[in-house]
């Protein structure tokens, strides 16, 4: 905010960066899951045609709650007062 980022814009930066840490973890763990299909079929039964919504929903879930999380520590970055951040530097 001292070198002129708006509130706004520290928020957005700060968002955007998680959505795409939470998105390719999100991604990495589907991708991880279809390999490891068989050895998790040992223990619990998926059948991908039915359950494939099911994991969709966890996935979108995930990514609400993530961003959810989020946001406290993004607007409490954005509310810093730009001197007092100079300060503590």
């Amino acid at each position: 905010m001292a070198l002129g980022a708006t509130r706004q814009g520290i928020l957005t930066m700060v968002l955007k960066r998680v959505t795409w840490m939470l998105g390719a973890g999100v991604l990495a763990g589907l991708a991880l899951t279809l390999i490891a299909r068989k050895l998790i079929g040992v223990v619990i039964y998926i059948d991908l045609q039915k359950d494939a919504g099911a994991f969709f929903s966890l996935a979108l879930l995930l990514v609400a709650a993530g961003l959810i999380a989020a946001l406290i520590p993004a607007r409490r970055a954005a509310s810093v007062e730009p001197m007092q951040a100079l300060r503590s530097e």
